[in-house]
């Protein structure tokens, strides 16, 4: 089996989807059910823009139909009383088997149960081969009352597996210092600051574009104090699920952006035809990939000797702004601006850094702030 991503002669009614995922047999042949579904959940909804989610859902497809048809077993196939169903065994194959975490099992489960949802409104089976439950959501204590709510119901799957929340992990003030003073490659450096200090994706600040780099002695209308008002467009570089946001640059990053590319990425872009659009180049020239970007966030982690990543750099982010709004007293809704600047499309999602927030001990916050006050010069907002 293998899983291709389209180009641009992959069209539906004469428009282009390039980097659609295609699930292939062991023949070369579409499957077509998991296909049909793609397109449907994907393209036909009108709600799923980004092309990583494609990619995610045909890989969660790609790897429930290589089991399927690996074991030779009908996916079809309803479900029975003390019978294991496809789908169950998939799940515990995963789980003891490739010794998955129960997040990730989950996150493909869901992505099957969706397809199996959709087979059953189309006609393709007659029933699904799990039960719904009834799930309890418990009210979070946290210092924003105003957001806390009463426990929620809610159904759930029942093939479904307990998960284990994993602790956010973030940088200390020590870990932050130690990196920036490891890393000697200038592009490097600015890879770890841009998602430290403004909180993007690793897929967003690898297409960072030069166009939004501004000279640090502009002072173009729509700026926050110290800070460059930065609009970000998917147009421009991907983004999680295609929407604009605003995100704020410091001034002093702003400025070590605008050097970075008028020295060091001026000597590299002379190695490259034609010439990339985006902020940081590779030594040979090019744009960075995703594969790129965690091989120099390992080899940060190699020599600093603890792990690096770029979520840890944009749970710091999270983290420590969300902290210092509630500590200088600002008078907005500091979960909203948070999560504006984080591009959740939810401000439950956001709420995941409340707890941690407040199980950090608040001098070491206030050290964090000073020390990184001291390596950026970073300002309130």
């Amino acid at each position: 089996m293998r899983l291709v991503l389209s180009d641009n002669s992959f069209r539906i009614n004469g428009i282009p989807y390039e980097g659609f995922p295609i699930i292939l047999d062991d023949d070369q042949k579409i499957v077509e059910d998991a296909h049909w579904f793609l397109i449907d959940h994907c393209i036909k909804r009108g709600r799923v823009n980004s092309k990583g989610s494609w990619h995610r859902y045909g890989k969660d497809l790609y790897d429930y139909f290589g089991f399927v048809i690996t074991n030779k077993f009908n996916w079809k196939a309803e479900r029975r009383v003390g019978v294991l169903s496809v789908i169950e065994s998939y799940r515990d194959w995963s789980l003891n088997e490739c010794g998955l975490k129960s997040s990730t099992i989950n996150q493909r489960l869901r992505t099957i149960i969706l397809f199996y949802r959709w087979a059953l409104k189309i006609g393709i089976i007659q029933s699904v081969p799990f039960e719904s439950e009834t799930v309890f959501v418990r009210k979070q204590n946290h210092f924003f009352q105003h957001i806390g709510s009463s426990a929620n119901r809610s159904e759930s799957a029942d093939i479904l597996l307990t998960e284990k929340r994993e602790p956010i992990q973030f940088l200390t003030r020590d870990q932050v210092k130690i990196c920036l003073n490891a890393i000697e490659n200038p592009t490097h450096r600015l890879l770890l600051r841009l998602p430290l200090q403004t909180g993007l994706r690793s897929e967003e600040f690898c297409t960072f574009p030069l166009s939004y780099v501004v000279s640090p002695t502009s002072d173009a209308d729509g700026q926050l104090k110290n800070h460059n008002v930065v609009l970000c467009r998917p147009e421009d570089m991907r983004l999680k699920g295609s929407k604009p946001r605003k995100i704020h640059v410091p001034r002093l990053l702003m400025g070590d952006l605008w050097e970075y590319s008028v020295f060091d990425r001026e000597k590299r872009i002379k190695r490259s035809k034609p010439s990339p659009e985006t902020l940081f180049l590779t030594r040979d020239g090019n744009a960075y990939s995703a594969s790129a970007i965690k091989r120099v966030y390992n080899s940060v982690s190699d020599k600093v000797g603890f792990r690096v990543t770029p979520h840890m750099a944009r749970h710091t982010y999270a983290t420590y702004t969300l902290h210092g709004l509630r500590e200088r007293g600002y008078k907005g809704d500091a979960l909203m601006y948070l999560r504006d600047r984080l591009g959740h499309s939810s401000v439950t999602t956001t709420q995941r850094y409340l707890h941690l927030v407040e199980e950090i001990d608040a001098d070491l916050m206030i050290a964090f702030e000073e020390e990184v006050n001291a390596l950026f010069m970073e300002v309130e907002v």
